[in-house]
């Protein structure tokens, strides 16, 4: 079987029309300006962003300054107050140092007026060895103890020239921990210094040193032996109760 096509027949697709070209045409349009608008709206982000992390930044900075001039400040008034506690401290040694270099005037006052008594009254007493003066006055506490401060005045009335020599003892009686209990004096020596033992005198001596005191110790009596070496010189002993005899102002 044959078929014959007709060559003048063939498919006529209809062409487009206007309103079609101008829906592309616009479509067209709006595809750009979309990819436009994206594009300028990652411009603008990118921008904002940076913008963004400037000012974070700047804010950071000023608020580190603004810390810095405190912590500056700080450190001047911490500098200030060590420079006024070192003043201060300074001061109270300076004064501590005055007061006793007043005490020791005082002590030396004394001495030189029991001197000028002896040689005044040197008949009223009996040829010999004498204890003119002792006294025990507290000078400060210390860890776990209280420093006291001895004076023991020592006279020869009428011995020409003669030179006594002998020891003295210091003794402090109380309890501790409940319980009797005495020092020597040279077992209460201060700043590891060892304590003086000996008299030698023609005239007259003054012996002085530092005591440490526990505070554990509940000190009651103090007695004073001075011993001659000379057998024709007897020993002297004194007794004091402890209380009046830190109190004493003389």
């Amino acid at each position: 079987m044959k078929l014959d096509i007709d060559k003048n027949i063939g498919m006529n697709l209809p062409a487009p029309s206007n309103k079609s070209r101008c829906l592309i045409t616009l479509l067209s349009m709006l595809l750009v300006l979309g990819l436009t608008a994206f594009g300028l709206y990652q411009k603008n982000y990118w921008l904002l962003k940076s913008d963004m992390q400037q000012q974070r930044i700047e804010s950071d900075s000023v608020e580190l300054k603004v810390l810095q001039e405190q912590f500056n400040g700080l450190k001047k008034e911490l500098i200030a107050l060590s420079r006024e506690n070192s003043i201060q401290q300074s001061t109270n040694k300076a004064l501590n140092r005055k007061m006793l270099e007043v005490e020791d005037e005082l002590t030396a006052a004394r001495k030189n007026q029991l001197l000028y008594h002896d040689i005044l009254s040197a008949d009223e007493l009996n040829k010999g060895l004498h204890i003119r003066h002792f006294d025990l006055r507290e000078k400060g506490s210390e860890a776990s103890a209280k420093r006291y401060h001895y004076t023991l005045i020592l006279s020869q009335v009428r011995g020409g020239k003669k030179i006594i020599k002998g020891q003295y003892v210091i003794r402090i009686t109380g309890t501790e921990n409940g319980k009797k209990k005495s020092y020597s004096h040279r077992e209460l020596a201060a700043d590891g210094i060892e304590a003086e033992k000996n008299f030698s005198l023609k005239y007259y001596q003054s012996l002085e040193g530092d005591l440490i005191i526990p505070e554990s110790f509940n000190a009651e009596k103090v007695t004073l032996w001075i011993i001659p070496k000379n057998k024709k010189y007897s020993t002297k002993r004194k007794a004091y109760q402890w209380k009046p005899l830190v109190d004493q102002k003389n």
